[in-house]
């Protein structure tokens, strides 16, 4: 459990430290990969067409270990009162891949991500352990999961900014409030753990 707990803050961490970038130009899988999670999360006979897909690169100001891009992804879907016609939507995701030699500032870490196997940690944490907690505990405590590719180490998740979670900058500190706020989901956390070593 402890490197649960270690892999839940480094994403909290690594949330904080986003920056956004310019739009990028969407390639022809990723709209493919959209598509089928859209079929697959809202439902096939619901989804009409995407509509567009806006891809931002984000990048850390302190990690080069992984690369996270926010789409923001309108499409057309049949109403669900069944009297009126097909209405616009939109989905909000954070797609997190490991980056190309390449792309790193030192290429020796990418060897290290890949013998930590953080990817394939965090995805089983979001895929099998969170939703777990969050039932135990009865309340959100990560983003929700959508894909992963172990071949290709792409992790789609929730933008919890679209459910209006806002990073904020604690670099001069936190709130007394803001403390709480951290002791209470750490306290449920911990007893979701307990619960779940216990089963």
């Amino acid at each position: 459990m402890a490197i649960t707990l270690r892999l839940l803050f480094a994403s909290i961490f690594l949330l904080t430290l986003l920056e956004i970038a310019k739009s990028e130009e969407v390639t022809s899988s990723e709209y493919a990969l959209f598509e089928n999670l859209l079929r697959q999360t809202v439902g096939n006979e619901k989804v009409e067409k995407i509509v567009s897909i806006e891809k931002k690169s984000v990048t850390k100001r302190k990690s080069n270990s992984s690369h996270l891009s926010r789409f923001i992804v309108i499409y057309t879907a049949s109403n669900d009162d069944g009297n009126t016609g097909a209405v616009n939507k939109t989905m909000k995701f954070i797609v997190k891949n490991e980056p190309k030699l390449e792309e790193m500032a030192d290429p020796s870490q990418a060897e290290s991500v890949r013998n930590m196997n953080l990817f394939d940690v965090e995805a089983t944490i979001l895929r099998d352990i969170v939703p777990w907690l969050e039932e135990a505990v009865g309340r959100s405590i990560g983003p929700k999961f959508y894909y992963y590719s172990e071949s290709e180490k792409i992790l789609v998740m929730e933008d919890l900014g679209f459910s209006n979670f806002i990073n904020r900058n604690f670099e001069g500190g936190m709130s007394g409030d803001d403390v709480i706020l951290v002791l209470e989901l750490l306290a449920q956390f911990h007893a979701g753990s307990v619960l779940l070593h216990e089963r």
